[in-house]
């Protein structure tokens, strides 16, 4: 009853689908990159004015390095984020061409062109591409279909989000206690621990606290968009006619989404991929039996 199983196969999707993954792996290691440069190298460097305290050279090459992370960590968020918003825009184009929605220029911009696209792919391991979609969506009819596929990308990137969360807590609480014990190991007093310890080591369990929040966030706007599908959903199940201009506003929402949110890194993401995919796959056939099946 609609072909947006049969499209989501066609070369040119699975090549966008290459291309914004592709993107977003380099994404990923802009980020890494930074954290490496702007936070690790420093929280070094700091411990070797410890260790080898008067020692001129590492004085005067921690000051200069400090000086020139405020221009590095500017370039490597500004080609992670011009990154993002391309595989955010590739993502968008297929979205928008498979459930026939409409391009939202003045909030995505331009289309993205074939030669971006071109030069994002990889051509590499492309099969794995294929059928992200359940085929018994291709059953319902089509607004029916888009607010299944809709509702299966969202919950997919919630459950990712939330796991993530709970790492990145657990890394936090390892931070804070590995701080402690080897400062109060090390170390005869509190002014020593602070001056020793918890000072070189606070940018790194910053670092943690800002992810755990920004990822928080992003939750919370996946939350907000799921209550969106959830109210079309309902209206599937009813077979009422869904809206054209509500499945536009949830498919701008999700670019805005993807455009800013925190990119999970790759290792814990390919770690949790096979058992999200899983889940969203079961929940998808569940919803279109349960559409099919209403009276």
């Amino acid at each position: 009853m609609n072909d947006i199983i049969v499209k989501e196969n066609l070369q040119f999707n699975i090549d966008r689908l290459d291309a914004q993954r592709h993107l977003y792996v380099i994404v990923k290691r802009y980020t890494f990159a930074s954290l490496f440069l702007c936070v690790i190298v420093p929280i070094l460097t700091s411990f070797a004015k410890v260790i080898f305290p008067g020692v001129e050279p590492i004085i005067k090459g921690a000051i200069v390095y400090s000086f020139a992370t405020i221009f590095v960590k500017q370039f490597l968020s500004s080609r992670a984020s011009s990154l993002r918003n391309l595989a955010a825009r590739i993502q968008q184009l297929f979205d928008c061409e498979l459930f026939d929605l409409n391009w939202n220029e003045p909030l995505c911009g331009k289309k993205p062109q074939p030669e971006e696209i071109h030069d994002a792919k990889t051509g590499k391991n492309l099969t794995k591409l294929n059928n992200w979609y359940e085929p018994v969506i291709g059953q319902l009819p089509q607004k029916y279909g888009v607010i299944v596929c809709m509702r299966t990308n969202v919950t997919y990137d919630q459950k990712l989000r939330r796991t993530f969360s709970w790492i990145v807590e657990a890394l936090i609480v390892g931070a804070l206690i590995f701080v402690f014990s080897i400062g109060f190991k090390q170390n005869d007093n509190m002014w020593d621990w602070f001056l020793n310890a918890l000072v070189p080591l606070s940018p790194i369990i910053s670092w943690f606290i800002d992810i755990w929040k920004q990822n928080n966030n992003n939750i919370e706007a996946l939350n907000k968009l799921q209550s969106l599908i959830d109210k079309s959903l309902n209206m599937a199940i009813s077979h009422q006619e869904i809206p054209v201009s509500d499945l536009d506003r949830i498919q701008n929402f999700m670019f805005v989404h993807r455009n800013t949110s925190y990119t999970i890194p790759e290792r814990i993401y390919n770690m949790l991929r096979k058992k999200t995919e899983d889940a969203a796959k079961y929940s998808a056939q569940q919803i279109c039996e349960q559409i099919m099946n209403h009276a």
